[in-house]
């Protein structure tokens, strides 16, 4: 489980970091309800954040602090 918690993790910051990019290439417009990525950058904020990032980077982190999982840089 913990090795699942780091994936989503990772997956949570890949999917942020997209979002984050695809506002600053399209601008303010990208915020407007009525631009086809409104709804996009929307939908995807919210899927992102529903399995709860916090709890998973505790679970994460206690892995590391017990062994379970050992970091790499």
């Amino acid at each position: 489980l913990p090795l699942v918690s780091a994936a989503r993790c990772a997956v949570y910051a890949a999917g942020d970091t997209a979002l984050t990019l695809a506002q600053q290439a399209v601008g303010l417009q990208a915020m407007f309800v009525h631009h086809p990525l409104a709804a996009t950058i929307t939908d995807l904020s919210v899927y992102l954040r529903q399995p709860g990032p916090d709890a998973q980077r505790m679970r994460v982190g206690r892995a590391v602090a017990d062994g379970v999982i050992v970091p790499t840089l």
